[in-house]
């Protein structure tokens, strides 16, 4: 890659990512339909990847350059000699699974919407689109560019409005879960670390992510287990550690994102074993395990 882009564009690149990267582009597109589309990519937009009628996999955009030496390099050209050369990096890469009919009904497409081309999705679609994929934390645009104190004080204050607008899926089956795993209890089990923590610490986590999910998987109590907010439930929403056959608990030791201290605090749970794996969650811990996300990016 780096051969084939100028000094800018290495250092911008040198600033996201390390030995591995992952990376996609577009050609310019009829009249520059697609150059219009691909400006609007901002770092930290949500990128989704089709094909066979489901949406197969999510990712972060990490970086957007123009090279179309590096397009040449990566892709070759077309029969028309052009190349896919408006380029954007990828980060928090996971596999989803996500069928077009879901997809279509999110957007109040018709059902028999056929997904192609490369697209940009704003305002309500996108709203909806983040509902789709339960996306409940909006990620910040990431400047790579270094920036002093007062600069960045200058940008806080030129800010027009602090509010951002977040997307709030209401899960009709949220509360059964919850009566589910903790009744009227005062204090519960995590079924990760087993300890017994007040149930407002707790949360009836999925097991396979929701947005993946069949609507009979949806329905099925055994999706959940109950997992802490002191560190269980995103470790193992992201993917930090993972359930084996058996039951034991496994760091995953292939993130780049794992720093000394994330991998002290993870490393208590290796070996321990997850009270909530039998033969019914056995197929959901072992989806998880196989669609983890990797984290790209760098670290500072």
């Amino acid at each position: 890659i780096k051969p084939h882009l100028t000094p800018d564009q290495v250092a911008a690149f040198d600033s996201c990512f390390g030995a591995t990267a992952a990376v996609w582009g577009v050609t310019p597109g009829v009249r520059g339909g697609n150059r219009r589309k691909w400006e609007k990519l901002h770092a930290g937009d949500i990128a989704l990847l089709y094909r066979n009628r489901r949406l197969f996999s999510q990712g972060r955009i990490a970086l957007t350059l123009h090279s179309p030496k590096l397009a040449r390099e990566l892709w070759s050209v077309t029969e028309d000699g052009v190349t896919w050369e408006h380029v954007y990096f990828l980060d928090e890469l996971q596999e989803i699974d996500i069928p077009v009919t879901r997809f279509n009904k999110a957007l109040d497409y018709e059902p028999t919407n056929i997904v192609q081309g490369f697209n940009v999705y704003e305002g309500t679609k996108a709203d909806a689109l983040l509902a789709l994929l339960e996306v409940t934390e909006v990620e910040p645009e990431i400047d790579v560019s270094p920036a002093d104190s007062s600069a960045l004080q200058l940008r806080l204050s030129e800010l027009p409005d602090l509010d951002v607008p977040l997307v709030s899926t209401a899960r009709k089956e949220a509360g059964i879960f919850r009566e589910h795993l903790f009744g009227q209890k005062k204090s519960c089990e995590c079924q990760v670390c087993g300890r017994v923590l007040p149930a407002n610490l707790l949360v009836a986590a999925h097991i396979k992510p929701r947005a993946s999910c069949s609507d009979a998987e949806r329905r099925n109590l055994k999706i959940v287990m109950s997992a802490c907010k002191l560190g269980c439930d995103e470790l193992f929403e992201k993917s930090y550690i993972y359930v084996v056959a058996g039951g034991a608990i496994v760091l995953n030791d292939n993130l780049t994102s794992l720093t000394p201290d994330l991998r002290a605090f993870a490393s208590q749970l290796s070996g321990k074993m997850c009270r909530a794996f039998d033969s019914s969650t056995a197929g959901y811990f072992k989806w998880h395990q196989e669609h983890p996300r990797r984290y790209l990016r760098k670290l500072a």
